[in-house]
């Protein structure tokens, strides 16, 4: 018979058992994974980017509006100042009787205007008027750094101002001056007995103040 063998069974080729553990695995290159990553990193980049640039025009509108505060912080305060200047020079140029207005047909000739102007401070014990007198004092004064002409009792048990106390303004000012008055009393019948004796009979630097 022709020839050619017999084919056995175990004649066949080999068979490979393969086990899934030694099977390549896919790499992610081939999945499209490296391209992802990158994808996702530029996109962090830019967000990234974004927010350094919105943070840095936030900055810039922020130092703009606070120049913009300083600068009228400034010409307001400058303008302040010059107001008060004017007010002070007017102060020093004053002369008795250049307040008083003409009301109800009485001109300036027609008081008796003192020599001397006199603001009275009165108001019970521990209300300012003694350091209402230190900073009157002080503006007028060269030497603003200088010791308190008017002793405060700041609100302390005790009798306060006794004397009156009188405060040229300026200093050796014949114009203009201030008083200090010990504090009122609890008593507005005594009160107004005391304010009625100062406006008839004047003030003198000095004298005890007794209620």
């Amino acid at each position: 018979m022709g020839g050619g063998g017999k084919c056995l069974p175990n004649s066949s080729f080999p068979e490979t058992t393969t086990h899934p553990e030694s099977l390549p695995k896919p790499s992610l290159n081939a999945i499209g994974c490296s391209d992802y990553t990158v994808a996702e990193q530029s996109d962090g980049s830019k967000a990234e980017s974004f927010s350094f640039s919105q943070s840095a025009s936030e900055d810039e509108r922020e130092s703009k509006v606070f120049m913009a505060l300083m600068e009228s912080y400034c010409s307001s305060r400058a303008q302040s100042r010059g107001a008060l200047d004017d007010e002070k020079l007017a102060i020093l140029r004053h002369k008795p009787g250049d307040w008083i207005e003409n009301v109800a047909g009485f001109a300036v000739e027609n008081y008796d205007i003192p020599e001397i102007t006199t603001l009275l401070l009165i108001g019970p014990q521990g209300s300012g008027k003694s350091s209402l007198v230190n900073r009157i004092t002080r503006v007028f004064d060269e030497n603003s750094s200088g010791l308190d002409r008017a002793q405060v009792s700041y609100a302390r048990t005790g009798e306060g101002t006794c004397f009156l106390q009188e405060y040229p303004i300026p200093r050796n000012s014949g114009t203009l001056c201030v008083y200090d008055t010990r504090s009122l009393s609890l008593v507005p019948s005594e009160n107004l007995h005391l304010l009625m004796r100062w406006m008839t009979n004047g003030v003198v630097h000095g004298e005890m103040a007794f209620q």
